[in-house]
């Protein structure tokens, strides 16, 4: 079972990040968490469903050398007891691969398409200029939640783009498809309706949002908002300078998990004991929002991933590809198409969605 926040404890964020201020409202950086008996998460397990042989750790132990893709504990088992831990908010170093790719093994992005994880790790690592990186200690920890956004262009040939591309493009329905061609690979071939033909084809960025089951809820907005202002920044700062505009996105892609909405647990909101929601999610209201064609009937599983299908200009099912992996009940993913402003938005939309 993930382990569940208090209501009252504050977000975080700590540490000048490239030279501004990435602080949260709140100055205290430290967020309490409740352990619950919670089962070690060993990366190579998530890839594999029957590996069974994942390492087991707990925080008080001496620094051992970890295996490629070692368990991750948010603090040892102690029964029923408070555990205070403090949260930092740190840019992507190469040092963080390994928890990295631990972390996209349970990624709805490797459910999408057979996509070279080490290859989209090594990107995401490597990419110092934007990116946030949840730790609970200093930049040697390693990564609880990963939220970051890989301009598509100037990795178009990269191995793990193009495989995610050509699963979606091979999934999406016709009528969709040139608007996603337009978006993944530049086609201008067929432009959108009401699209000029020689207007520029749009930056696009692949939305990353990875992490614990037991994360707080409390960081999402501050995670997020750290991600705006990455982007922000490094449209002015990135080096070297000519890299400058590949951050200015027009457009975004993510994959969420839903499942139907027309289901009894829909109806109250996604569930908790979900994918990094630490346990305790915002109750939605009963019906929700349609979003765009496509995503209809559905409702995600995580409170940030709802608000952005919600937002979505574009939305299309994507087959599973890995077994449910004891996720409980049948769930779908969605390929998402989302506007730079949608996702600037988020931030204050989740602020807003935890005062409900």
């Amino acid at each position: 079972e993930p382990a569940a926040a208090p209501a009252a404890a504050p977000a975080a964020a700590a540490a000048a990040r490239k030279g501004k201020e990435a602080a949260a409202d709140n100055d205290d950086n430290s967020s309490s968490t409740e352990d619950e008996d919670e089962d070690e998460e060993d990366g190579d397990s998530a890839d594999d469903d029957n590996d069974d042989s994942g390492s087991d750790e707990e925080s008080d132990s001496e620094d051992d050398e970890e295996s490629d893709d070692a368990s991750i504990d948010l603090g040892g088992k102690m029964d029923d007891e408070l555990v205070e831990i403090d949260f930092e908010f740190h840019d992507p170093i190469p040092d963080d691969f390994h928890s990295t790719r631990a972390l996209l093994q349970s990624s709805d992005l490797l459910d999408a398409a057979a996509i070279d994880i080490s290859e989209l790790a090594e990107l995401l690592t490597e990419q110092a200029a934007v990116g946030t990186v949840l730790k609970s200690g200093g930049p040697e920890e390693p990564a609880l939640a990963l939220l970051s956004c890989i301009p598509l262009r100037p990795h178009a040939k990269r191995r793990s783009i193009q495989q995610l591309q050509g699963a979606l493009l091979a999934q999406c329905p016709p009528a969709m498809r040139a608007e996603l061609e337009a978006a993944l690979v530049g086609s201008s071939a067929n432009p959108g309706k009401g699209k000029s033909a020689n207007k520029p084809n749009p930056l696009v960025g692949l939305f990353v949002n990875e992490r614990l089951v037991n994360v707080p809820s409390q960081l999402l907005p501050d995670l997020h908002r750290s991600l705006a202002e990455d982007l922000a920044w490094a449209v002015e700062n990135a080096d070297p300078p000519s890299e400058r505009a590949q951050y200015k996105l027009d457009t975004y892609i993510a994959l969420v998990r839903c499942e139907r909405a027309d289901t009894d647990d829909a109806h109250k909101g996604p569930k908790g004991g979900g994918r990094g929601d630490g346990g305790k999610r915002p109750r939605a209201e009963p019906k929700q929002p349609p979003g765009p064609a496509g995503a209809e009937g559905f409702v995600a599983l995580r409170p940030d991933d709802e608000l952005l299908r919600q937002a979505a200009t574009l939305a299309f099912p994507v087959a599973s590809r890995l077994p449910a992996r004891g996720r409980g009940a049948p769930s779908k993913l969605l390929a998402l198409l989302l506007t730079a402003d949608a996702v600037r938005a988020l931030p204050a939309r989740l602020k807003a969605l935890a005062k409900q």
